[in-house]
């Protein structure tokens, strides 16, 4: 038995246009036998990935929580930076827009009633972190939507790293 429950939205800031808060909270529960994938990860993302689908706590390394029951939070202050609208000569590479971001992961979960030697610390134990974003809109080979991500970030807490960078690629047919 495996149920994942999400909620996202997004709020647009009166002050500036393009300036939006987004704001998404995840719950996942799971029971089952341990000889099958009955657990969620969660971490920083992967260098490239098909979508951050998955537990997201940027200042820590990718797939460091492991446990049967998991709640992540993320907040982000999103703003737009440029807008290029440009290709490069003849090559088929189009630079849309170039953003930023200003983020704040939280996440906190346990390994549930299979293992009794470890402590319940689903919403007792929280696991922190903040960093910045560089984002950049592209079209490559005169189709193919791409977002380049520069993120710099860091993790509170003994498992959290000082400052943890990461190059992430999100492309879609």
């Amino acid at each position: 038995f495996t149920s994942v429950a999400s909620l996202a939205g997004y709020l647009e800031m009166p002050w500036r246009k393009n300036h939006v808060v987004y704001l998404a909270h995840k719950l996942g529960y799971t029971e089952g036998s341990s000889f099958i994938n009955s657990f969620f990860e969660g971490g920083g993302e992967l260098l490239f990935s098909q979508g951050r689908n998955f537990f997201l706590n940027r200042g820590f390394f990718p797939s460091l929580f492991a446990g049967r029951r998991m709640f992540s939070t993320n907040l982000e202050y999103r703003f737009p930076i440029q807008t290029i609208e440009r290709g490069y000569l003849l090559l088929p590479a189009y630079l849309n827009s170039i953003s930023g971001a200003l983020v704040a992961d939280t996440l906190t979960f346990d390994r549930g009633p299979s293992h009794p030697t470890f402590p319940k610390d689903l919403f007792k134990k929280f696991y922190t972190s903040f960093g910045v974003e560089l984002k950049s809109q592209w079209k490559f080979i005169y189709y193919l939507p791409t977002e380049i991500r520069l993120g710099a970030y860091h993790g509170l807490g003994p498992l959290g790293e000082n400052l943890y960078f990461t190059l992430g690629v999100e492309a879609g047919l």
